[in-house]
């Protein structure tokens, strides 16, 4: 039953219910002014270590982030421009650079302001499910996350139990694209499921797509298929398969 909102309705809902009957929930406020300064009073904004992070012995954990970031993004964004229909005729994403490169940007920002990055979050195919298709929709949460800079109190109004069916829901939207693997291929259908499985033992996107990367390349090889890779594959499962070997993986 397709609902308008129902998922925002449900966390409301959930969120009301929690704040009559859940203890640890409870009101302290409305407005709150938003704070730039750690704890010691110094300003976030500007507070960059350039040469520390290109010291040699940081700088391989610095790669591991920036390939962390890029398969976050690139396998989020690729889901969820699967859910909205916004794949070429090969597969592809539709003006995927322009997204990757917004992406980017918007972690950059917040690096400068001392912030966590701002990167997409596969929770945005809930979005795209209830018909945020356009750039309207990324205005919209943009100006609505502006806002809760100054209303932070109302966001611990909303336990992390509230959110649960909503992510239930996300994953039963990625669940849907299991049907456009290519199981009379058996290695492609074996790399998927070691990325599906992997994502659910480790918790983690990036770890699952990594593996299953690593899966694609050796299967290929083991069953004599290597013309079906291409070099950048190969780079990419070599890049990661060191990254893993160094503990460097994040």
């Amino acid at each position: 039953l397709k609902v308008p909102g129902g998922i925002l309705l449900t966390i409301i809902g959930i969120s009301i219910v929690g704040l009559i009957f859940d203890p640890n929930v409870h009101f302290s406020g409305v407005f709150a002014m938003p704070s730039l300064s750690d704890e010691n009073g110094n300003s976030l904004i500007g507070s960059l270590d350039i040469m520390g992070a290109l010291n040699p012995v940081v700088l391989p954990s610095v790669l591991a982030l920036v390939m962390t970031a890029v398969f976050d993004a690139t396998g989020t964004i690729r889901a969820v421009a699967g859910q909205a229909n916004l794949l070429d005729k090969d597969g592809q994403i539709i003006d995927g650079g322009k997204a990757l490169t917004t992406d980017s940007m918007s972690s950059v920002f917040s690096g400068l302001v001392g912030a966590a990055p701002a990167a997409v979050y596969i929770e945005s195919a809930a979005g795209t499910a209830a018909g945020g298709k356009t750039g309207l929709t990324a205005i919209t949460v943009g100006v609505l996350f502006l806002l809760i800079l100054f209303l932070s109190p109302l966001s611990y109004l909303v336990p992390g139990y509230a959110t649960a069916p909503a992510l239930m829901y996300v994953g039963l939207l990625m669940l849907s694209n299991v049907a456009k693997i290519d199981f009379a291929d058996f290695v492609d259908a074996m790399a998927g499921l070691v990325t599906a499985v992997f994502i659910v033992l480790t918790c983690n996107i990036v770890t699952g797509i990594m593996i299953g990367f690593a899966t694609l390349v050796i299967g290929r090889l083991v069953s004599g298929e290597w013309r079906k890779l291409n070099i950048g594959t190969v780079v990419i499962a070599v890049a990661l398969v060191t990254f893993y070997a160094g503990g460097w993986a994040i």
